[in-house]
């Protein structure tokens, strides 16, 4: 009796089994994320709050691959977003006397756009030295200026 394949509690019917096997062979090039996140998104496997079940997929392709799945495409060693990149240490960065006393005596206070590299990479280096979580390589919009 063939074993009886299911994700997440749900029984898979043969032709999503099938739909899967197809996915994964016609995309050989796509990393296991890419693969779950299409298979969740055609399928319609989410979370009660609408989000794809992703990581659960990937667990899922791993469990079932060569049982009843064909070979998925080897785990990437990429780096994955938002990864911390230390930088080196600039003197400008180095901590400053503690400011003391009211806002008010600071008035008016200024926002500065960062447009230019070398003042993005110190920037970078405050939140580095003095952020709890550090400093992080940002992924999605990016505010940007036009000439």
């Amino acid at each position: 009796m063939e074993e009886t394949v299911s994700f997440c509690g749900r029984v898979l019917t043969a032709s999503e089994l099938g739909l899967v096997r197809q996915i994964i062979a016609d995309f050989p090039r796509l990393s296991q994320a890419e693969l779950a996140y299409t298979i969740c998104e055609l399928l319609e496997w989410r979370r009660p709050n609408g989000k794809l079940k992703n990581p659960e997929c990937v667990e899922w392709l791993q469990k079932w691959q060569q049982r009843v799945l064909p070979p998925l495409p080897e785990l990437r060693a990429t780096k994955p977003r938002g990864a911390h990149r230390l930088l080196s240490d600039d003197p400008q960065s180095d901590p400053r006397p503690t400011l003391r006393g009211a806002l008010a005596d600071y008035q008016p206070l200024r926002l500065q756009v960062i447009a230019d590299p070398t003042d993005r990479r110190l920037f970078q280096q405050y939140i580095q030295r003095y952020h709890p979580l550090g400093y992080r390589v940002p992924y999605g919009a990016q505010l940007t200026l036009s000439a």
